[in-house]
């Protein structure tokens, strides 16, 4: 959401109102949030044990349980990879328009 000291939130783009300093500090911030997440889902593809901080993973009763694990810490990164890039998306479209 956006960070201008407004409340933007009643537009249809809540970016519309903040400003150009605004926007680019929050484009950047999105931008190295959908990279964070992307590096995170190639290493945890990659090797999910090593990435297994709570454990669930390595401790899973059986291959069945890791798989659902596995499959969903993967959804779970993804869905935030498109929430951030639908942010961006907004506070460049708002700034096309100015």
């Amino acid at each position: 959401m956006p960070h201008c000291k407004e409340n933007c939130g009643t537009q249809s783009n809540p970016y519309k109102k903040c400003s150009r300093a605004e926007n680019e500090k929050a484009a950047r911030r999105e931008r190295e949030l959908i990279e964070e997440h992307k590096k995170k889902l190639d290493d945890y593809k990659r090797n999910p044990k090593k990435h297994d901080d709570k454990g669930g993973y390595r401790n899973a009763p059986n291959d069945e349980i890791r798989k659902k694990i596995y499959e969903g810490r993967i959804r779970a990164l993804e869905k935030q990879i498109q929430k951030h890039e639908k942010e961006l998306k907004k506070i460049e479209e708002a700034m096309k328009n100015e």
